[in-house]
């Protein structure tokens, strides 16, 4: 099922919690919903983030989780309000380094999926306070890390992470570092 192409006429919707209805597709329409700040499609079988998803710019709060997304799309970068965004438990390969313009971002999870690279523009994300790329197949922590310097949680654990790099120390305001299971 997906979700229906009405739903645009919602113009006026700022919040949308359609968790655990079996949708496989995110209609374009989506795009009209301009006031929207939550959206929350977790527990879905959706395959792809739509393009159209680039004009949800007052949106602070996206839950894709545990789905079937492989890709994060370049349109990302438009949604510069967002302060969290949940996509755990899908089969990401990448994270873009559009997200360089997610700034506002203050909690980030990507656990479970099958990334391998944590790129260095992630170290734009100053306001992060909270990281999760848990259970994935990452090897290795860029030097960037060390310019989150608001970050107070960062979960790495269940990785093949062989070595901390040095630059760690400047997360001061670091309270919680999981790096078991590697």
């Amino acid at each position: 099922s997906k979700i229906p192409i009405d739903i645009q006429y919602l113009i006026n919707l700022q919040f949308l919690k359609l968790y655990a209805n079996n949708i496989t597709i995110i209609s374009k329409e989506i795009q009209f919903l301009t006031n929207l700040q939550w959206l929350d499609l977790e527990e879905n079988s959706i395959l792809e983030i739509p393009k159209e998803i680039q004009f949800l710019t007052n949106l602070q709060y996206l839950n894709l989780s545990n789905n079937s997304i492989e890709q994060i799309p370049r349109e990302i970068q438009f949604l510069t309000k967002l302060q969290e965004l949940h996509l755990y438990g899908n089969k990401i390969t990448y994270i873009p380094t559009d997200i360089q313009f997610l700034t506002n971002l203050l909690k980030l999870n990507l656990s479970d999926n099958n990334i391998s690279i944590i790129p260095n523009e992630i170290q734009y994300l100053i306001n992060m306070q909270q990281l999760d790329l848990n259970g994935n197949n990452i090897t290795e922590i860029p030097s960037e890390i060390q310019y989150l310097i608001n970050l107070q949680q960062l979960d790495l654990g269940g990785n093949n992470i062989i070595e901390i790099p040095t630059e760690i120390q400047y997360l001061i305001n670091l309270q919680i570092l999981d790096i078991m299971g590697n």
